[in-house]
């Protein structure tokens, strides 16, 4: 029986394997950043993997993906506007600015029926509401290995940041 069960648990590894590639996680607590009197931004996990989306969404990474789930809150009395091209990624060792990659984020979102899922794109955002998803950059593969990188978040002409580290 103990066998048995052993077994299908390595199984259970493998097939989790074959469909979420080479994915780590590091949950990222507490780190938020308020960007002019708009948007409070919470970073809340950090992954890192080799492709995202499924199916016919599927896309490879040509370094590795970095992958940002974030919670946003508008902070102002009004409605906002979150656009994902606010959000750009400072390589603290190098100076290199990265821009989120395009195609990988809205692919990463799409459900089987190619409908996005909590999308930052375009998205309106009422005020005193928070709106979760991710973010994709895709990054040389010796960026993503205990590199300290900072998530930079840019809105009316302010910005903040968020440092983090891949692991």
């Amino acid at each position: 029986m103990t066998g048995l069960l052993i077994l299908l648990l390595l199984a259970l590894f493998l097939i989790g394997k074959m469909f979420l590639g080479d994915q780590k996680t590091k949950k990222e607590k507490g780190k938020i950043a308020s960007v002019s009197s708009s948007f409070s931004v919470h970073l809340k996990e950090v992954k890192q993997a080799s492709q995202v989306g499924s199916g016919k969404w599927k896309t490879p990474a040509n370094g590795k993906f970095v992958v940002l789930q974030l919670e946003v809150k508008n902070t102002s009395k009004q409605v906002k506007t979150l656009n994902t091209f606010n959000f750009k990624l400072l390589d603290k060792k190098t100076g290199k600015i990265y821009g989120i990659a395009e195609r990988a984020t809205i692919r990463g979102q799409m459900d089987k029926k190619g409908q996005l899922q909590n999308t930052f794109f375009l998205n309106k955002v009422q005020a005193g509401q928070k709106k979760s998803g991710h973010i994709v950059f895709d990054l040389p593969k010796k960026v993503t290995n205990n590199h300290p990188l900072k998530l930079v978040i840019q809105d009316q002409g302010k910005q903040a940041s968020i440092p983090f580290t891949t692991s």
